[in-house]
């Protein structure tokens, strides 16, 4: 009996780890998180399709001590990283600078922003909250978005972000800061403007 279970353990396991599933179970995640990072469905669907590939290479070495999906998404990190590379050599324009003096008037507020409350329930669903924050970190300048994702989502340090993004770290923060100002501008202005109560 205990021999038929552990085959079956063996059976679901090998099922898990066949490439012709990774597709379907696992696709529309990588897409996601991909895009979200590089603003492009284009960029998206690359770096994607070089981690489906580079994970079918290294299929021998996938131990199982993570989840298949968090394995995938640990080849994706490389593929985003290798593309802001890419994107960095052939970026020919200067980082933009948005200017923030109309926010900030001598160290203040100029327009006092409304208060930053996490949405409930019942003012609508995560799912939503979320749809609406991917939406506005695409929407971020390519500099701003990258140096947001790379900093706070992937949790790299700030002088490895300026050595990908070519730029000094004093620069990485002001990009993530000026990142942050506008997805709380864009937040406020579509998600949270009258569901709070004043």
């Amino acid at each position: 009996m205990m021999a038929a279970v552990d085959q079956s353990e063996q059976s679901a396991s090998a099922a898990a780890s066949d490439p012709a599933g990774w597709v379907a179970a696992h696709g529309d995640a990588l897409f996601r998180f991909a895009c979200l990072r590089l603003g492009r469905s284009e960029l998206a669907e690359d770096a994607v399709q070089e981690t489906l590939l580079a994970a079918l290479a290294a299929r021998g070495r996938f131990a199982g001590a993570a989840s298949e999906r968090t394995w995938l998404i640990g080849i994706l990190r490389n593929k985003i990283v290798d593309q802001i590379r890419r994107l960095q050599r052939t970026r020919t324009e200067p980082l933009p600078t948005p200017e923030i003096e109309a926010t900030f008037a001598s160290g203040l507020w100029r327009h006092r922003p409304g208060p930053w409350q996490d949405p409930t329930v019942e003012q609508a669903t995560a799912a939503e909250f979320r749809a609406v924050l991917a939406e506005a970190v695409a929407a971020l300048p390519s500099p701003q978005r990258e140096a947001l994702c790379l900093s706070e989502l992937d949790g790299l340090p700030a002088s490895e972000v300026a050595t990908l993004l070519d730029v000094s770290v004093n620069n990485v923060w002001t990009l993530v800061h000026r990142a942050k100002l506008r997805l709380r501008a864009v937040l406020e202005q579509r998600w949270f403007a009258g569901r709070v109560s004043h």
